[in-house]
């Protein structure tokens, strides 16, 4: 390092008993020096100073969380220190709560280089505080908490494998199996996993029904429910089936949308019946087409039954 770089590191350091605050220049915001055109980071001037001898090449953020800081003592040189300055632990068994950032959902997430640097670099704790306690994970694995809370990175509480994240959504009952996880707007259960560098979402009760069986889900095949509950995922309840098969089930159970039940019907069970005491009264079909805002096959099929055919 040439000497007249360390001079302007020390030339724009101010020492005070705690943090060592940058005067000089700044670029996006973190302390930066310009020589022969040159950037170099104050921060791994000063931690080369003090002898620390490291190989990592993103800028860390500072212990002390002060931006413009670059004593030596307060700058995290590598992921395992940041890893536990950021961790409130309380017991090897209790939750380790995330201290640090945090993304748009709430999760804990490690971050690295400057917002406007294209080598910046966000990962997750959870997965450095699994290879902290010694086990390696498949990159882009995704980690669930038993213990359902978002910011626990106890090793003792994370779960990667998907057979253990299944069942940690599954609450059983001496009837249905109530899948506690993510559902979607029809109340399907979904589980996420990652295989052969994809994203994968299946529904819940069809992941159950594969567990169980050993086998999968052959193409143009439902996995329909017995007990009728979506969220159900206890595969006893859950049987293979086409299309056809689970309209045929729904419609023997009473359970399809009829007359003023469907979405966007015009018609209720009282409309019908008036409609067809005025045909037979004698009231032609064009007017009573006009009073009731329908079609004239529309009242046709209500007249002779072809449709409403529950209203007696």
């Amino acid at each position: 390092m040439e000497q007249t770089i360390i001079d302007e590191f020390w030339k724009n350091v101010e020492k005070t008993p705690g943090c060592w605050n940058w005067k000089g220049k700044l670029r996006c915001n973190a302390p930066t020096i310009t020589y022969k055109t040159k950037n170099y980071s104050p921060r791994k001037i000063s931690i080369q100073l003090a002898g620390i001898i490291t190989n990592q090449k993103r800028l860390k953020p500072v212990i002390c969380k002060n931006n413009l800081c670059v004593n030596p003592t307060h700058l995290v040189v590598d992921d395992r220190t940041y890893f536990w300055n950021n961790v409130q632990k309380l017991s090897d068994d209790k939750c380790w709560n995330w201290k640090g950032l945090i993304n748009t959902e709430g999760y804990p997430i490690m971050r690295f280089g400057s917002l406007h640097n294209s080598s910046r670099i966000t990962y997750s704790p959870r997965k450095l505080s699994l290879q902290i306690s010694g086990i390696v994970i498949p990159n882009h694995t995704m980690i669930s908490v038993k213990c359902r809370n978002k910011l626990c990175v106890n090793p003792k509480h994370l779960l990667w494998n998907t057979i253990d994240r299944f069942w940690n959504q599954v609450q059983k009952t001496e009837d249905c199996w109530i899948w506690t996880g993510y559902t979607n707007s029809d109340m399907y259960g979904q589980l996420s996993y990652h295989k052969n560098s994809k994203n994968i979402v299946v529904g819940s009760h069809i992941y159950s029904w594969e567990l169980y069986t050993g086998r999968q889900v052959p193409k143009g095949i439902l996995v329909c429910h017995h007990c009728d509950h979506p969220w159900c995922v206890n595969p006893q309840h859950l049987f293979l089936g086409t299309k056809n098969d689970n309209t045929q089930d729904m419609v023997s159970k009473g359970r399809q949308n009829r007359g003023s039940t469907v979405i966007f019907s015009k018609l209720t069970e009282d409309k019908v019946k008036l409609i067809r005491e005025l045909r037979q009264s004698g009231i032609p079909v064009s007017q009573l087409s006009k009073q009731f805002t329908v079609s004239k096959t529309a009242i046709k099929d209500v007249v002779s039954r072809k449709t409403w055919k529950h209203i007696p």
